[in-house]
């Protein structure tokens, strides 16, 4: 379901080149921008069962951590701040900073 060919239902899927890596994530809705990031392993699909509940009232904004789903991997190993500055920096790209942010297991610790 997160292939490019099968975008979900109210997402529209996106790509962006983000300090020299390009990063997988989808977009839906409109207003106050919200960061979901998934955890180690998983993929921005991780939040589509939760985004309809959402969504009302929010830009939500799903990405997928490098190394994941459909995001390129690093070039050497990953830290949290590696994560974050690109999460950063994805929001930045896309007008949507400052946002609220929500994140599931390493997803907690990128967005801490």
């Amino acid at each position: 379901m997160t292939d490019a060919k099968h975008e979900p239902a109210g997402f529209e899927e996106c790509f962006a080149e983000v300090r020299g890596m390009r990063l997988r994530y989808l977009v839906s809705g409109e207003g106050e921008p919200l960061l979901l990031v998934h955890g180690l392993g998983g993929a921005a699909a991780n939040w589509l069962a939760l985004a309809p509940l959402l969504r009302p009232g929010r830009r939500l904004l799903l990405p997928e951590l490098p190394g994941h789903g459909g995001s390129e991997p690093p070039a050497a190993a990953p830290s949290l701040n590696v994560y974050a500055d690109r999460l950063a920096a994805l929001l930045d790209r896309e007008a949507a900073a400052p946002a609220a942010v929500v994140g599931h297991s390493l997803g907690g610790a990128i967005v801490l």
